[in-house]
């Protein structure tokens, strides 16, 4: 009898590419849920992910056994020999989330886009993920977008209704359901609960507001600094300022505790950046409510646990809220000047309100944070039955 032995099935490689090392930590939560979500089918694959400097460390291949990851520098060139290289030796080119696709960075969506040609002229399937194009309002570039759905991309999902426009008409991608949007940070909702509830809490008896500011149009640190001391006076609560984005976010931080209107003192202090989402949960989980103008600052703190005030800087930020159905706790006001009506002033409301009804508010935010994982699950079991299984 003669045998015929099949020959082994050769491992896929994908390649990922967005902004991964670059000290944004809502980026770090992106690669991180989708490289668990793709572990967790316990089938081999080879990753190749684009990093900034000092990105690819040993962790990852610990934390994923049967994903055998390679990071390769990341550039902006898609021709550049690495990125070039990582085409050919790919089955498939990911963008596996976030809101990269924004015409206020003219450079870089043209940089992203760039990708998605490169990768289809070298035969590559291209795979855009949980995306958001709410940052999409010029014509052209809402123009530019539409063709690359329909015709550079093979398959696609968004994190939100209204970027759910820019799917394909008929087409059976983002979960094969109409409804089904959901940031893949929220993928890692779980794990976050259980190390929160794992991690010992703070035995120092303070009671702390974390905040989390990014610099915007007319923002001025002493302003900002004269507001934290106005919410701190009148809710004598402390207040801990982190870092979303190392860089940026650090320096702000630190221009606001250098302002003569944030004199010496314990009222305000920072914490250090960590890109670590489980380390920074646990954080935000000590404290009695959080305020935030980032995307992933809210999304972390819900899956923590702990009610959070956004600040609109961006309409992401308050489709999140509506979406949960906490739009009472998110202000679109960033002037921070003080005086009458000042951002300081609705702050203090809006804590005020969070106080009176805060345990409603928490079981609202795990809802709406267990529901999101559930359908950041959905999203990546659709992709992955269609397009890598």
């Amino acid at each position: 009898m003669n045998l015929e032995l099949k020959p082994a099935a050769k491992t896929k490689t994908i390649f990922l590419f967005g902004y991964f090392g670059a000290g944004n930590i809502g980026d770090e939560l992106i690669l991180t849920a989708f490289l668990t979500m793709l572990d967790s089918r316990a089938v081999h694959f080879d990753v190749i992910v684009a990093c900034g400097g000092g990105a690819g460390t040993p962790d990852y291949v610990l934390k994923y056994p049967n994903l055998n990851i390679r990071f390769i520098e990341r550039s902006k060139n898609p021709l550049c020999i690495n990125n070039v290289k990582a085409f050919g030796s790919s089955y498939a080119f990911i963008m596996p989330g976030g809101g990269i696709f924004q015409d206020y960075g003219t450079l870089s969506f043209l940089c992203y886009y760039s990708f998605l040609v490169c990768a289809r002229a070298a035969g590559v399937k291209n795979y855009l993920l949980y995306q958001g194009f709410t940052g999409l309002k010029k014509p052209l570039f809402k123009k530019m977008m539409s063709f690359a759905s329909s015709r550079l991309t093979d398959y696609m999902s968004v994190r939100d209704e209204e970027s759910a426009k820019f799917l394909p008409s008929g087409s059976f991608q983002n979960g094969s359901g109409h409804g089904i949007y959901a940031d893949p940070a929220f993928a890692l909702n779980t794990a976050v609960r259980i190390a929160v509830k794992e991690k010992s809490p703070a035995a120092s008896g303070e009671r702390f507001i974390g905040i989390s500011l990014r610099a915007w149009k007319d923002s001025r640190a002493d302003d900002i600094a004269g507001a934290l001391m106005k919410i701190s006076e009148s809710t004598g609560l402390k207040i801990k300022l982190y870092s979303m984005q190392k860089k940026a976010d650090c320096d702000l931080n630190s221009a606001v505790l250098s302002s003569p209107k944030c004199p010496a003192g314990d009222k305000i202090r920072m914490v250090e950046y960590t890109a670590d989402v489980f380390e920074l949960a646990g954080s935000l989980a000590e404290n009695e409510l959080n305020i935030g103008m980032r995307f992933h600052f809210t999304a972390v703190s819900m899956m923590a646990g702990v009610p959070c005030v956004g600040i609109a800087y961006d309409e992401k930020v308050s489709r999140l809220y509506e979406s949960a159905g906490l739009s009472e706790l998110c202000v679109s006001k960033t002037d921070f000047a003080c005086g009458p009506g000042d951002l300081a002033s609705e702050l203090i409301e809006k804590i005020g309100y969070i106080v009176e009804n805060r345990p409603r508010l928490v079981e609202a935010a795990e809802k709406f944070a267990g529901g999101s994982e559930k359908k950041a699950g959905i999203l990546f079991g659709d992709f992955y039955e269609k397009c890598l299984a």
